[in-house]
């Protein structure tokens, strides 16, 4: 077993370097890293994730109840295991209830479509090696950095706790849905669709009118462009030729991949609101998980690639991948490196 680890650990290292080989060679050529693709700006709004977070509360609280209540019931005195393990089975089955409450709720509400909440299946394949690949490039930096923080502040999460201190196969499996299966989903969902889409969406909703941008000599049709004047090769947010000239353009079908975002979509009052997205909804992702010992830190790292996937694809696909990778293999790490045999 150590040495299927040791060949596992050597190809991810292997495939790690290779990965940051092209990502310097994309670099170094000025080309994105990932062609943008187009997408509508989040329908939802404040109000929808405020009532998402409280359905999510309230339906943790109930559910865990119940669970709490059905464990009691079967067993006089239940143990620390099926206690933790009524709260993991509740925390799945609120993550996954919610998913779906809110997005009957936004589409009822908004018309948003299955495409809108970053479910799409016509580029599975690539989205499948998208996210393959940044787990390639991003594990062994964030293994590494949270190897170096344990060394100064003890590792603490509450599934770690529960496997160390229990080892029944059963408690593996529920603990492997949770956080290999259910997590990943719920939270790439949560975080990066509904948050990140969102704040996002604020620069679109709060971008000058096209009389901001109209001089004295400029047409007064209400027809004017938005993002009237010369394309500005330096600014990748600068309006492109074909948006100056017609400023009624759609965004292109899905699918259809483009270097940059749609001109001055996102740059907003001296922000590039793209980036200030990413960063707002990793630094939130991180903090709910203060309590875990250092984990905050290299999770914040490990956010912003799955950020910046989301925000170039729209989809959901490449950074579940990811998570459910990392997720994957930190178990299987846990599970190999525990002391003794399952009973």
């Amino acid at each position: 077993m150590g040495t299927l680890a040791l060949l596992f650990a050597a190809g991810l290292i292997a495939a790690c370097l290779t990965v940051w080989a092209k990502v310097a060679a994309k670099w170094r050529l000025g080309v994105p890293l990932i062609a943008y693709e187009p997408r509508r700006a989040a329908t939802w709004n404040i109000v929808d994730l405020l009532a998402i977070v409280v359905c999510y509360v309230l339906t943790n609280i109930a559910i865990f109840v119940v669970l709490h209540g059905a464990v009691t019931l079967s067993a006089s005195e239940p143990s620390k295991a099926q206690e933790a393990a009524a709260a993991l089975v509740a925390t799945s089955l609120t993550n996954l209830l919610t998913m779906g409450l809110a997005m009957l709720w936004i589409h009822s509400r908004t018309g948003a479509t299955w495409a809108d909440f970053g479910f799409r299946t016509d580029r599975a394949a690539g989205d499948l090696k998208l996210g393959l690949a940044t787990f390639a490039a991003v594990s062994i930096p964030v293994y590494a950095l949270q190897g170096l923080l344990s060394q100064f502040v003890s590792e603490q999460h509450p599934i770690i706790d529960l496997l160390q201190k229990h080892r029944e196969p059963w408690l593996l499996a529920v603990s492997s849905v949770s956080a290999v299966i259910v997590a990943p989903l719920a939270e790439e969902f949560f975080f990066r669709v509904l948050f990140q889409s969102w704040v996002e969406s604020q620069a679109i909703r709060n971008a000058p009118q096209p009389d901001a941008f109209q001089s004295s000599s400029s047409d007064d049709s209400p027809s004017a462009s938005l993002l009237a004047g010369p394309a500005d090769p330096h600014n990748p947010y600068s309006p492109s030729p074909s948006t100056a000239e017609s400023p009624s353009e759609e965004l292109p079908p899905p699918g259809h991949a483009t270097e940059s975002p749609p001109a001055a979509r996102y740059w907003v009052a001296g922000i590039r609101w793209d980036r200030a997205a990413m960063v707002v909804s990793s630094a939130v992702f991180a903090l709910m998980h203060l309590g875990h010992g250092a984990a905050p830190i290299p999770l914040f790292f490990l956010a912003l690639a799955l950020g910046y996937l989301y925000q170039r694809t729209g989809r959901l696909l490449p950074s579940v991948t990811v998570h459910f990778c990392l997720n994957a293999c930190s178990l299987a790490l846990l599970y190999l490196g525990l002391p003794g045999e399952i009973k």
